[in-house]
């Protein structure tokens, strides 16, 4: 990521990060509206997983710039999301999920450089987990 990408991405986040639940409803109900087969992979009750998924984004926001500590935290990640059932392919379904539920929920969407930028942070992040996903044998 570019130094300009890493200042889209936490500009727009701080745009997008006015409350925790709607960026984690928006994606959540946008990636089983698209692909209810992945919904068995959560938990019923969604709340905890809310959490968990805004921590993230926020654990990656901040520490995009010291990328070797986003890919650690990436590659723990990618284990454990293999033990959940997640497979390779999985990663471009959240990965569009991800991106349209940001463009809804940010203040004014997002420009095509702040898009870019997002596509890029989480390119980083998903490559990382989907090696450790092949890696592992899934």
């Amino acid at each position: 990521m570019t130094p300009e990408q890493l200042e889209l991405v936490t500009e727009s986040f701080r745009r997008t990060f006015a409350g925790k639940t709607p960026v984690a409803r928006a994606f959540y109900d946008r990636l089983f509206a698209e692909h209810p087969e992945l919904r068995p992979l959560f938990p019923q009750k969604m709340a905890a997983q809310y959490e968990k998924f805004t921590d993230t984004l926020v654990f990656v926001v901040r520490h995009l710039a010291r990328r070797a500590t986003v890919l650690v935290s990436a590659e723990e990640l990618g284990q454990r999301h293999r033990a959940y059932g997640v497979r390779p392919e999985h990663y471009a379904i959240v990965g569009q999920a991800l991106l349209a539920a940001m463009a809804e929920v940010t203040p004014g969407g997002l420009s095509p450089a702040e898009r870019a930028a997002w596509d890029a942070a989480y390119a980083l992040v998903s490559d990382r987990m989907r090696a450790m996903t092949d890696a592992t044998g899934g």
